[in-house]
């Protein structure tokens, strides 16, 4: 009997404890009461919370799903009875009429009534349809603990603290349900309508006493007629029902506390019960005893079963737990084109092409408790091993299977004990047994060869070419038997299965907890595809796809590193094979069914990695590809001309349109920009059109968004001095902006304007000396006069300021070479795509933004004239383009084009614009290698994050900030040229013996011997005291390390040896440091928790000189304490030591002083130095050996499973129990 927790909220603290729980019939929620009065809906398959309901005043002790409407009803110590609406999350009425704590609810499968029970001792029927009150049954003489409606007939169960059951019979109620809703027939019999209407509705029909005392709960089973007691004497009574009488049948012992709840399991001959001596125990009935027993560290004070679904879930102080008893996974394996499966007790055969399903051998039964867990076939001999697993071990049969493959075949075999067992040759099969040995077995189960991994072994899985998987801790080893090597390593824990592809050197899919880790054949090359739920089974198609399903979706993954959803599930399924777009699978009942799969999406996407642009383009044609998610895939890709025919939106279109950079999609980007208007894609449209040199567009878009500077520039780069002229008045008269009016005519060379633009601000000694020195004599003595006359005005005297004819220099721009005025620049002609080229003859219905000849120019909404009433938010003044346009902007139709012009825009899907540059050494890097200290130093941060997030979990990435620019700001170095010129960058190498850059590695400053002498650094602080810098230290080498490329692969170890190490230091300096804190708040009721940490302290991996100093600090403490069984196991360790005469002559008197004391505590410590156990590193509590526990990815901390999903309180970094591939420091040089 198994155990498998599925969910578990999180610690409650005191006055929120968990009091009942209940299942939805259908959805993944489970609903849960508590003492605070709020009830809480958890979706315990995602394991989130969906809402928390708020109303009663003090504790809901009773909750209950509605089996086919969208409600619940909860009662609670207020007296009331509430009936909730969980779509609209609010409370839906209030029945009243208790008078005091209602205990249980429970909803009547089929009727519209809710009965409760009650501390008044009553038992109250409503209607919750008319709101009312139906029923009061009253009889018992002390508080009633529980009520039931019986799942298919008209009674109800009731248990009381008077020590009694009752069953009593509400046939009367249906009947007067039933003639409250008919119409009453006048000439019936009197005697019958009166019976029908006055009759007694309900009776007693059992009292069950045999109880000593008060009975707590009380249920009927769901198809026998069996009723189930628990009682504070401790017992389980098990009542038989007939139609006139009751009676005991089973007696149940083996609780030692008050028994709060029970429940029958729906499809066996089990019972589970809760406790308050913190068990739950599942019986089985016949034996009359438990068969498993769980035990917990709180009480437990309800239990449930789900009604359809093999889910269990019980509340206690500590929460609610989700759980099952048995493994669902059906033991199946592939045999040619069929399925071998085991189902009760029967190996069977299901043939996927004529679906036909037959028992082919029964098995033999095992002569312990045990199950079927696993099937491995080999097809060459036609050979089967079975794994067992009883309830202390495993073993294995090996069958043999005729080629007739017909029913009622000889279930000969022969059994052997091991681990796991795996095929590794058609005649030779491997076995893993204890002590993490391997041998090699022929069909005999002769031991032919005994193999000794390099490693201890979990567990075994086969392997293509004569090599098997190894599963060790969270690594997995990929062993070659015949060469006694290892071909491959990689970090992937929690493995469950693995699966390979057909293809002889293909790939292999390793099914864990919550991932699927995709490699080649040799265990070089991995990806990892986390998920947020448990991974159930997957199998790969014939175009190496890999197919898998999780509790609620089929998912795909490829080796390229697509994933995606293909579709959703209302139950899980293990999948056993996939043949074109068809799923066979099995479900949690061995039954095996076909499900129909669109692979549409992953099929496109793999057709477009493989450049297979003929079936693209059919896939375009023939199916209704559409969705952001692949329209964003196919542009990542590289194909935004593709995307394009699939989009929709509009803003989605017009960048899709920008980045296809071609003179048609261009056109179709402006149309677009001119339906959206807004400033934000005038800029985008214009800086994508100034880049491919059409300054038609880029005139407009910077009329548009009124960016005057640039457009100035585009007339002077372009030689279009005549607009740039009108820019200097449009400056002045509309702008009001002197400065760029000013700027606009020095560009232009317009020393007209620039005079008058000095004189209007009255700069007049400027303008004067302007004016003489280009020659204007008749502007200068204008000014002159000008000048005389604020001299007088002013009653000052200015001076005419004089100019030396010698070495004076006119200040004139350079005129532009090229003066392109309104045209475009000339493109190169270019080559289409291969997509493009398939979609010749096609455009029109695909892709016609490439030859749509009324895109040849602006048509539509986009006119080249000052038109602008269509804009739905005009963002520039109507006057000022006006004024900027003079006669208004010329149409396409009236420009004049030469010969050569009319090339360059006629089929204009043809051209592209200039070559592109090539890539930057930084971009080299960032394609050489995937080393997150590499990609930094290439500024592609985001990537490394998700690097470092793959190996080592890392989700908080605040610590290593500094990190990041030191790194980024190192790898290059500038060296200042003229002071009118940028400075030149040259990047420093870690391989300059390539010398050439496409090959080439950034050079980093965080070396594995940096680190060595920091951390010695951080010893001599330790010795001196120094904790809080000491713990800077440490912790600086955790953030260093992750960026560290390692050189050699013999620097891993040492590297994890570092981690280790520095954990170790960093627990318990963090323990220290918190311990003094709590000292000196002077706590008395922390005095217990600051003796704890003092004693776990000691209990670190430190260097002994370190270890001498932590015990002698804590043994005088403890002796202080009067710790004395403590303080005398310190002084022994601390006497091992090479001590001074001083110390030795402590030791001794501690020694002495502890035994006259009896070596007792006077303080309870949480310490068990019988029990292993390491400290959880954020609660600093013990986590016992056997107990539950999750780890640090990255550190290797050990935390309480409730910790799970936090960032780790050592290394800062990285987040509890995230799955990752490992620190991958090692970056194989380049050729």
């Amino acid at each position: 009997m198994g155990w498998i927790e599925i969910f578990k909220t999180e610690p409650q603290k005191i006055g929120k404890k968990t009091r009942n729980v209940a299942f939805h019939p259908k959805r993944t929620w489970v609903l849960i009461s508590k003492q605070d009065g709020t009830v809480e809906l958890w979706n315990y398959r995602l394991k989130t919370l969906v809402h928390s309901f708020k109303e009663h005043n003090g504790p809901v002790r009773s909750v209950d799903f509605h089996p086919t409407q969208p409600i619940f009803v909860t009662g609670g110590d207020d007296f009331k009875v509430k009936v909730w609406k969980y779509k609209e999350r609010r409370c839906w009425f209030t029945l009243k009429g208790h008078m005091d704590y209602v205990r249980s609810v429970h909803f009547h499968k089929e009727y519209p009534w809710i009965i409760s029970a009650s501390d008044d001792q009553t038992i109250r029927i409503w209607n919750w349809q008319s709101r009312k009150q139906i029923a009061i049954l009253a009889g018992h003489s002390h508080y009633v603990m529980c009520a039931r409606f019986h799942p298919t007939e008209d009674l109800v169960v009731s248990a009381s603290l008077d020590t009694s059951v009752r069953v009593w019979d509400i046939s009367g109620l249906k009947r007067g349900s039933m003639v409250s809703k008919r119409r009453i027939d006048p000439d019936s019999d009197p005697l019958q309508i009166a019976n029908d209407i006055f009759g007694t509705q309900y009776s007693v029909k059992f009292i069950l006493e045999g109880h000593k005392r008060g009975v707590n709960w009380v249920d009927f089973h769901p198809t026998l007629p069996l009723v189930v007691s628990v009682s504070d004497d401790k017992l389980v009574k098990i009542w038989r029902m007939s139609e006139d009488s009751a009676w005991e049948t089973e007696v149940l012992r083996g609780h030692y506390n008050y028994i709060s709840s029970a429940v029958f399991h729906p499809k066996e001959n089990l019972l589970l019960t809760t406790s308050e001596d913190n068990t739950i125990r599942v019986w089985e009935i016949s034996k009359r005893s438990p068969i498993h027993t769980h035990r917990g560290d709180s009480k437990y004070w309800s239990i449930v079963a789900h009604p359809t679904l093999n889910l269990f879930a019980y509340a206690g102080d500590s929460g609610v737990v989700v759980f099952k008893l048995e493994k669902e996974r059906p033991p199946y394996a592939l045999y040619n084109n069929s399925v071998l499966y085991i189902k009760n007790r029967n190996l069977r055969l299901f043939n996927i092409e004529d679906e036909s399903d037959a028992a082919i051998m029964t098995i033999r039964k095992p002569n312990t408790s045990g199950v079927p867990r696993s099937i491995h076939v080999n097809p060459k001999k036609n050979n089967v091993l079975v794994m067992y697993e009883g309830d202390a071990t495993k073993w294995y049969r090996l069958y043999q299977i005729s080629d007739s493959m017909k029913s009622n075949q000889s279930n000969d075999s022969v059994r052997g004990t091991g681990i796991a067992t795996c095929w590794i040759r058609h005649n030779r099969f491997a076995v893993l047994e204890k002590g993490s040995t391997i041998s090699v077995r022929d069909m005999k189960n002769s031991k032919i060869e005994r193999i000794l991994p390099p490693y201890p072994v979990d567990n075994i899985f086969n392997a293509p070419m004569g090599r098997i998987v190894l599963q060790c801790d969270d690594k997995v080893v990929l062993y070659d038997i015949e060469n006694s090597s290892i071909v491959g390593e990689e970090k992937i824990p929690h493995l469950k299965s693995v699966t390979w592809s057909s293809q002889r050197r293909g790939w292999g899919a390793f099914i864990c907890k919550k991932c699927v880790v995709i490699t080649d054949h040799n265990l070089q090359q991995s990806i990892l595809i986390p998920e947020g739920m448990k991974v159930k089974s997957g199998a790969w198609d014939d175009s190496g796809n890999f197919i898998y399903t999780t509790l609620a979706h089929i998912k795909y993954c490829n080796p390229s590193g697509d994933h995606g959803i293909v579709r959703s599930l209302s139950v899980p399924v293990y999948i056993t094979t996939v043949q074109g777009d068809k799923i066979y699978c099995l479900d949690k009942d061995c039954r095996n069914r076909a499900i129909t799969i669109d692979t549409t999406e992953y099929t496109f996407k793999q057709a477009l990695k493989k450049r297979n642009f003929g079936q693209v383009l059919s896939m375009v044609k023939n199916s209704s590809l559409i969705g952001n998610s692949i329209i964003n895939y196919i542009q990542q890709e590289g194909f935004p001309e593709i995307a394009l025919a699939f989009a929709q939106d509009e803003v989605k279109k017009f960048h899709l349109a920008l980045d296809c950079e071609t003179l048609g999609t261009l056109l179709l980007a402006a149309e677009l920009a001119e339906k959206l208007n807004e400033k934000q894609y005038w800029e985008k449209l214009g800086s994508k059109a100034l880049q491919l040199g059409n300054n038609e567009i880029v005139e407009r878009c910077y009329r548009k968004t009124l960016a005057f500077e640039q457009l100035s520039f585009l007339y002077l780069v372009t030689g279009n001095l005549t607009s740039l002229n009108r820019m200097v008045g449009l400056a002045v008269e509309k702008r009001n902006n002197l400065d760029a009016a000013y700027q606009t005519a020095v560009l232009s060379g317009n020393v007209e304007d620039r005079i008058r633009i000095l004189v209007g601000t009255g700069q007049t000694q400027l303008a004067y000396m302007t004016a003489i020195t280009h020659g204007l004599s008749d502007f200068a003595d204008h000014i002159k006069e000008l000048i005389g006359q604020e001299n007088e005005k002013e009653g000052i005297e200015v001076e005419i300021p004089t100019i030396s004819e010698n070495g004076n220099k006119l200040l004139v721009p350079p005129l532009p070479i090229a003066r392109m005025g309104n045209k475009n620049w000339p493109l190169t002609r270019g080559r289409k795509s291969p997509f493009q080229e398939l979609l010749k003859g096609h455009s029109n219905q695909f892709m016609n933004v490439e030859n749509d000849s009324s895109q040849g120019s602006w048509s539509g909404s986009l006119q080249l004239s000052d038109s602008s009433e269509g804009n739905k938010k005009p963002k520039a003044d109507s006057s000022v383009e006006e004024d900027l346009s003079g006669e208004g902007w010329p149409s396409s139709e009236s420009m004049e084009f030469s010969e050569d012009e009319e090339v360059q825009t006629n089929n204009s899907g043809s051209y592209t614009p200039i070559p592109k540059r090539g890539n930057s050494i930084p971009e080299f890097w960032a394609r050489n290698s995937r080393h997150a200290a590499d990609l930094i130093s290439s500024g592609q941060y985001k990537v490394a994050m998700l690097i470092l997030n793959q190996e080592i979990g890392a989700v908080n990435f605040a610590p290593m900030k500094e990190k990041f620019l030191e790194i980024s700001s190192l790898t290059s170095v500038q060296l200042s040229t003229y002071a009118y010129l940028p400075s030149m960058v040259s990047y420093i190498s870690r391989n300059p013996e390539n010398g050439i850059p496409p090959y080439s590695l950034p050079k980093h400053k965080i070396t594995f011997e940096e680190q060595v002498k920091l951390f010695n650094t951080a010893l001599k602080t330790f010795t001196t005291g120094k904790f809080a810098k000491c713990l800077e230290q440490f912790n600086e080498i955790l953030y260093n390390i992750p960026l560290i490329v390692q050189s050699t692969r013999d620097l891993e170890q040492k590297i994890l040896d570092l981690i280790e190490v520095c954990k170790e230091y960093i627990r318990g300096l963090k323990m220290e440091i918190y311990r003094k804190f709590l000292m000196s708040e002077d706590d008395p009721a922390q005095s217990i928790k600051i003796g704890e940490l003092a004693l776990y302290f000691t209990l670190c991996e430190l260097q002994p000189s370190h270890l001498q100093l932590v015990l002698k600090s804590s043994m005088k403490y403890h002796v202080n304490k009067k710790n004395y069984q403590i303080a005398y196991n310190m002084a022994t360790s601390y006497s091992n030591y090479d001590l001074k005469p001083r110390d030795e002559k402590m030791v001794t008197k501690i020694l002495r002083h502890c035994e006259s004391k009896g070596k007792q505590n006077a303080q309870e410590l949480n310490f068990d130095e019988y029990n292993p156990f390491v400290v959880c590193c954020m609660s600093y509590s013990p986590i016992y050996e056997g107990s539950p526990s999750v780890n640090c990815p990255y550190c290797k901390s050990k935390y309480k499973p409730e910790y799970a999903g936090s960032v780790c309180n050592i290394c800062k970094i990285s987040e509890i129990g995230a799955n990752s591939t490992g620190l991958k420091g090692f970056q194989e040089p380049l050729k």
